[in-house]
């Protein structure tokens, strides 16, 4: 039974494969063919290479932050997919299609365009977050055009993202600030009215210092007592300082005896406890409105920062420019080199045919 042949062994014993010199004339000038056609006509390759920016690197991330505003609008993991997903879109293809008027110069209608500037077009990310746009063109100058015209539409589009999400979030702060605000005045006003019903300027302290100031009238006047006991100890009521000591003590109760008396017409110790209470929530709604009110007016203001600087979403590191680097038709260099590697293998076995191929055999002793 005589054994299957493989790929190599049919076109071994094909016709036009079976002539040795036939078969090398045809493959040498094949490969001469297509190897021209890898060459010529020469393709140019533009390319820009660029990358998403951050406020850190425009120099205003102190700013932003005071501002509250640092934080990019796409989230930290999104910038670089979503440039990339922005440069591939339709939006943007039609927009350069406009721009450059693709369809005038090529011929097509705009179905055609979008489908050959998907195809020349490669939109694709490198190491490091850096973003390549490039396209392999007969024609330089058009190359780069193509190129610069996605940067530009890629990084208004971007622009435009980054203004609507800062008009939504402008439109919520606004109002978050009024109903901030309206909070904050009545907070206003209710410490106010406290103030004036209370006569102080500070209610809260004022009225810590009344709560405080019999106890702490009753400890000096112990602790001058002390004193007294012990100037007595080594002295007699003659000695200056023992004078001087009960003088001061005298003093201490006569200020004593005010304070319990302005207390009794004032109010009890429960009162001033009971108002001190009532001036700390005050003053602690107070504090939480005015503070909320203004957070939220730093916001804003941070808004308006992030609208203008909506357009530095992009860092251009290497500006269009073409590749000097020999580029190759790469559909007739395959070709070309498939054909070389398939008459090699026909001539090694020819030169060496397996076992139980008589006819090769039978060639290759002639």
């Amino acid at each position: 039974m005589t054994p299957r042949h493989s790929v190599v062994g049919s076109l071994s014993h094909s016709k036009w494969f079976g002539n040795d010199r036939y078969r090398r004339i045809g493959l040498v000038l094949a490969v001469l063919i297509f190897g021209l056609l890898a060459l010529f006509p020469e393709r140019e390759r533009a390319v820009v290479s660029l990358a998403p920016t951050d406020p850190g690197a425009l120099g205003l991330s102190d700013t932003l932050g005071q501002l509250s505003a640092g934080t990019n609008v796409f989230g930290s993991q999104a910038a670089l997919d979503l440039t990339v997903k922005i440069g591939r879109s339709v939006y943007v293809r039609e927009a350069v299609s406009r721009k450059l008027g693709l369809e005038k110069r090529l011929g097509k209608d705009r179905l055609h365009v979008m489908r050959w500037l998907d195809s020349h077009v490669k939109i694709r990310t490198q190491r490091g977050g850096i973003i390549q746009v490039e396209m392999s063109d007969g024609d330089g100058d058009f190359a780069l055009r193509v190129v610069n015209a996605y940067t530009e539409e890629m990084r208004a589009r971007l622009g435009i993202i980054s203004r609507e999400q800062v008009a939504y979030k402008r439109r919520i702060l606004e109002q978050l600030l009024a109903s901030s605000y309206d909070r904050f005045e009545r907070a206003r006003v209710a410490f106010d009215n406290f103030r004036r019903s209370t006569e102080y300027a500070d209610p809260e302290g004022a009225i810590e210092q009344v709560a405080g100031r019999i106890p702490g009238l009753e400890q000096e006047i112990l602790a001058k007592q002390r004193q007294l006991d012990t100037f007595r100890a080594f002295a007699t009521d003659d000695n200056t300082q023992v004078r001087n000591v009960r003088a001061e003590i005298a003093t201490l109760k006569a200020q004593l005896r005010e304070a319990q008396s302005q207390r009794d017409e004032q109010g009890s110790l429960g009162q001033v406890i009971t108002e001190s209470n009532k001036a700390a929530v005050i003053r602690k709604e107070f504090n939480f409105a005015r503070d909320l009110y203004y957070n939220y007016k730093r916001f804003y203001e941070g808004t308006v920062v992030t609208d203008l600087t909506s357009n530095a979403n992009m860092r251009i590191l290497e500006p269009p420019f073409l590749d000097p680097a020999r580029q190759f038709n790469l559909i007739p260099l395959a070709i070309a080199i498939v054909l070389a590697l398939l008459g090699l293998a026909v001539e090694f076995y020819r030169i060496r045919p397996p076992v139980g191929d008589d006819d090769i055999k039978a060639l290759a002793s002639k």
